[in-house]
């Protein structure tokens, strides 16, 4: 019986293989005729015109600020949600009346002047890094998401 049932099995896929057409060549020769109807969506074409505006490889914290201060009105970041990204904050780090030159966060060192340049996502890269290896694992989903949202900003400020 069990014989039967393959013989038969095998009699269905070599009839469904029998009727089928074979495919058929498109000419392609016309490609100007295509027309690309892809459409972005407001918020799409928001934030590609707020990050657009910044070099995260290049970015005073002044600067950076305002960045997040822009997607944040038009609603394109909460920073309720993104809770890593609000680390570059040196409040905590030196006593009051005192601004030392430089501060380090979970293996990320930079300069405490706001005005100062520097790589926004060299520096998410080592916090997320250093997390891995000396932070709390319940917190790494947050690490990770603020990386890979720090990547797509790259992403569009490189194909913009």
């Amino acid at each position: 019986m069990g014989i039967s049932g393959i013989e038969t099995n095998n009699a269905l896929n070599s009839y469904y293989f029998s009727n089928t057409k074979r495919n058929e060549t498109v000419n392609n020769s016309a490609k100007s005729d295509i027309s690309d109807n892809f459409s972005e969506s407001d918020e799409t074409k928001k934030f590609k015109e707020i990050v657009s505006k910044y070099d995260i490889t290049n970015i005073s914290k002044n600067e950076l600020d305002k960045m997040y201060q822009e997607l944040f009105e038009n609603k394109l970041y909460n920073p309720k949600i993104e809770l890593v990204s609000t680390v570059y904050s040196t409040d905590a780090i030196h006593e009051p009346n005192t601004q030392p030159e430089y501060a380090t966060v979970d293996g990320w060192t930079f300069s405490t002047d706001p005005t100062k340049k520097f790589n926004y996502l060299e520096g998410i890269k080592a916090q997320s890094d250093w997390n891995k290896e000396n932070g709390d694992p319940n917190f790494q989903k947050f690490y990770d998401n603020n990386v890979e949202f720090v990547e797509k900003i790259r992403y569009i400020q490189l194909h913009t």
